[in-house]
């Protein structure tokens, strides 16, 4: 008897579905939410019973079976992706601290995300790359909703970008690549996302044309260009060995025009070559990616929901608590036998004790300046000691006053803002804080919005409230660093 999956792709306003059967792609559909809305009257019908209603019309338009077994992917922007290298260690240690590490790069707490992670050691370096990918619990349980709504039995969600990388990887021309780019390009949106050691690291968001191609393209080319620039300024050490373009038929011209601008082999990859069906678009190759997660291998398969899931926390949690009672008991009987044994040889141990005590007191020896003082000039050396080690506590003390503030720092600097002087004074009692830096990011909009949010902070934030009252914009402009174009910035806190 045949193996029967779906590949659902949920896009921004549209559901794509395929069956598969023995690995084989035997039925797929597109439908807009649009189609359904035409058929109802505004506001009588609430837009999740629309989604829902169209993710059952998909299924039934493919063939579903009772089961409804189905890989579900979902466009790349609901998903937080990062990366970044730790110390080389165990399995166990880093399990230990992925959250805390985790948490240094995101802009919010762990805890309102659902995630998982993957990484890989280069012994060379003494470090691990790792790549984390993450989705917001409330995002994740809308879609939950619609899927359980339609009667879905979910195996597994995650990204569109990590689908098709397992697909691109599949083919003959990409089996010893390692350290790729995937831009997928389709008039409904179109992402790059850069991949090393098969590892996700970088995701962005290119835009979408729509009808309008031709005066879309040039832009698209632009984003490329842009975040390609963008990686290689961030992650210097990583090489790119190819560029691979994912598109329909009509795509055949985008690749010549982007070798003209980036300097990275490219290869155009259409659906037809993959799927070997001419009307199939980008939309119905990333269904069929997703469901190729039962038979394709790959290094990186995220799980954020299904029968795969299986959470990084809870093994760790049941591996701790399997591991406590163990070391309970072993600490209580070690205790026991220990106070017997001390208990025998103490009384014992006394007497030789003593003994060694009163042969090590003649051994000390005194700092040449009160070797032949009195006692009195003994003592009056140790308490002027004693003052100059309550002034390096009080020194000590001023230093621990602003630790929350300096705490704080790294939690609110924004990713690609980066600081060229912190200087904090503090004059007659009062404390003033003078920062300047610059920010560089795919555009110029992105790199406006990170300055904001930085500023914003500084002004808002409780802990810094409580050591400054006021922020100076001291200047904001654009200037070159280390060639590249960014935008400068001075604040002044007080």
């Amino acid at each position: 008897m045949s193996k029967e999956y779906l590949g659902i792709y949920i896009g921004e306003s549209f559901v794509v579905c395929v069956r598969l059967e023995d690995k084989n792609l035997v039925a797929f559909t597109k439908l807009n939410i649009s189609s359904l809305e035409e058929d109802v009257k505004e506001g009588v019908v609430k837009r999740d019973v629309l989604w829902e209603a169209l993710i059952n019309k998909v299924v039934r338009e493919v063939g579903g079976g009772k089961n409804n077994e189905a890989f579900v992917s979902l466009e790349d922007k609901e998903f937080i992706y990062r990366c970044f290298d730790m110390p080389l260690m165990s399995k166990r240690e880093v399990e230990a601290s992925i959250k805390y590490e985790i948490e240094k790069y995101i802009p919010f707490s762990i805890e309102d995300l659902v995630w998982d992670y993957d990484y890989v050691k280069i012994p060379k370096d003494k470090k691990i790359n790792l790549s984390f990918i993450g989705i917001k619990k409330i995002t994740l349980e809308r879609y939950l909703f619609l899927l359980k709504g339609a009667n879905i039995r979910i195996l597994n969600i995650e990204p569109s970008a990590v689908a098709l990388m397992r697909v691109v990887r599949s083919l003959k021309i990409a089996k010893k690549i390692n350290n790729f780019i995937i831009l997928d390009f389709s008039p409904d949106a179109s992402y790059i996302t850069f991949f090393y050691n098969d590892l996700p690291i970088f995701n962005r968001f290119l835009g979408s044309y729509g009808k309008e191609k031709e005066n879309a393209v040039d832009k698209i080319i632009d984003e490329v260009r842009i975040s390609i620039q963008y990686f290689r300024r961030e992650f210097r050490n990583y090489s790119l060995d190819k560029l691979f373009i994912i598109g329909d038929l009509d795509t055949q011209d985008i690749l010549s025009s982007i070798k003209k601008e980036i300097d990275v082999d490219s290869l155009l990859v259409t659906t037809e070559d993959i799927l070997n069906i001419k009307e199939a678009n980008v939309g119905h190759l990333k269904a069929y990616a997703v469901a190729t997660s039962f038979f394709l291998p790959a290094r990186f398969k995220p799980t954020f929901y299904g029968e795969q899931k299986l959470s990084v926390e809870k093994i760790v949690t049941t591996e701790l608590l399997a591991f406590n009672y163990v070391l309970l008991g072993a600490v209580i009987l070690i205790g026991i036998l220990g106070c017997f044994f001390f208990y025998a040889l103490l009384d014992n141990n006394l007497s030789v004790k003593r003994y060694r005590i009163r042969k090590e007191v003649k051994k000390i020896v005194l700092p040449p300046r009160v070797k032949d003082k009195s006692i009195e000039e003994i003592k009056r050396y140790i308490k002027g000691k004693k003052s100059q080690m309550e002034n390096l506590r009080n020194i000590f003390g001023k230093v621990k006053e602003i630790t929350p503030f300096l705490d704080i720092m790294p939690d609110i600097i924004p990713q690609g803002l980066w600081l060229e002087d912190f200087s904090l004074r503090k004059d007659k009692g009062r404390l003033s804080l003078s920062i300047t830096g610059y920010v560089f990011l795919a555009s110029k909009e992105e790199e406006t919005k990170s300055l904001d949010n930085f500023i914003y902070s500084l002004r808002n934030n409780e802990t810094i409230k409580s050591y400054f009252s006021q922020l100076e914009i001291i200047s904001i402009k654009r200037k070159k660093v280390e060639g590249y174009d960014s935008l400068s910035f001075s604040v002044k806190l007080k």
